[in-house]
């Protein structure tokens, strides 16, 4: 509660008073101040025990609602910055995840491009020993031909010396120069398709080291490209998991701070409208105790009379005009100086309001 607020202390001490002095003032056998004082001081005691407890509950209350609307709030915050630490915690594991598949793709492709490499080395290692082969074929045939030849022009020779013609002369030349000039046509037929063979093989090694270099790049591209997408795919994830936590977490803070003033305007209102109820009911007491206290003295009122308030004690007429204290004897008064004293009357008579010694 606001300090200097009307609480309901105040308020029930006031009314209790109030009602309390009025109703003492009516009471027989006691007189007027003495009842109006007593009771008002019982009266507001027990208006200030009453209005002491529903005080003692009203701020019970209203600590409670703070404590409430405290916690409600701080529970907010908490839990909001658990939802960024979480969209955090998953970007983090996304872009995690991201290099992982990456470094996957990457180890993939390199494995995949030395597998071509061994591949295209195999192969022209292949190539390069039918080469070999190419060339040592014609090798041995080209020493087949020339050891052929060879025989044959001996026998030739022998022949044609049995003949008893000359070697080197007429006809036997001519076939000579024949037999030599076939060998040197068999050496380069077979050289030439020797030559062929070779170069074929060569362009198949060529070849095929120009597509394994190729299968290479293309696997290493694709793996590059591959990993490239899976990066960004992550960090696109990771950042549209923080951003939304983010704007998320900003719209939860503003809606936390909206309940959490809320809250203290409630609070707020309840302890003004407990401070207004207190206030009508101080007014209402204070308004109450009045017409009880005028009701009371009309109803006592004697016909006839002005201003008096009749009741009997021991069959004499007593209270006079004026609030006074003491004992008096038939015929007798006790004055308070030059205002209104209560007269005692003699039997018979009514008692009013005079004008004492």
């Amino acid at each position: 509660m606001a300090n200097g607020a009307t609480t309901g202390a105040v308020a029930g001490a006031a009314g209790g008073a109030v009602t309390g002095a009025q109703i003492g003032s009516i009471v027989p056998g006691v007189g007027t101040a003495v009842g109006a004082v007593a009771g008002g001081v019982i009266g507001g005691i027990g208006g200030l025990i009453s209005g002491s407890s529903a005080d003692r509950q009203q701020a019970n209350a209203e600590a409670w609602a703070a404590y409430n609307n405290q916690s409600q709030y701080n529970t907010s915050m908490a839990n909001i910055q658990t939802g960024v630490a979480i969209a955090g915690l998953n970007a983090y594991l996304a872009r995690q995840a991201g290099q992982t598949q990456a470094a996957q793709i990457k180890a993939a492709a390199l494995y995949n491009s030395n597998m071509i490499s061994l591949t295209t080395e195999y192969g022209v290692e292949l190539l390069e020993d039918q080469l070999t082969q190419v060339w040592n074929a014609h090798s041995l045939d080209s020493t087949q031909i020339e050891m052929y030849r060879h025989r044959e022009q001996g026998t030739l020779v022998a022949n044609m010396g049995a003949s008893g013609t000359l070697v080197e002369g007429g006809g036997n030349q001519a076939v000579l120069v024949d037999q030599r000039t076939q060998e040197a046509m068999d050496l380069a037929v077979i050289k030439n398709n020797a030559d062929r063979s070779a170069a074929d093989i060569s362009n198949a090694i060529a070849q095929g080291r120009w597509e394994g270099k190729v299968a290479i790049q293309q696997t290493m591209w694709e793996g590059e490209q591959q990993a490239f997408a899976a990066m960004y795919n992550a960090e696109v994830q990771a950042v549209g998991s923080v951003g939304s936590a983010v704007i998320q977490s900003g719209a939860d803070m503003y809606n936390a701070k909206q309940a959490f003033m809320t809250g203290g305007y409630d609070i707020t209102n309840a302890a003004y409208n407990y401070e207004q109820q207190n206030k009508q009911a101080m007014v209402k007491g204070l308004f109450t105790a009045a017409a009880s206290y005028g009701a009371g003295a009309y109803a006592r009122k004697i016909p006839g009379s002005t201003g008096t308030i009749a009741t009997s004690t021991n069959n004499y007429t007593s209270f006079g005009a004026s609030p006074s204290l003491g004992a008096s004897s038939p015929g007798t008064s006790i004055a308070w100086g030059g205002t209104p004293s209560l007269g005692i009357n003699t039997p018979g008579t009514s008692a009013a309001w005079g004008i004492g010694n």
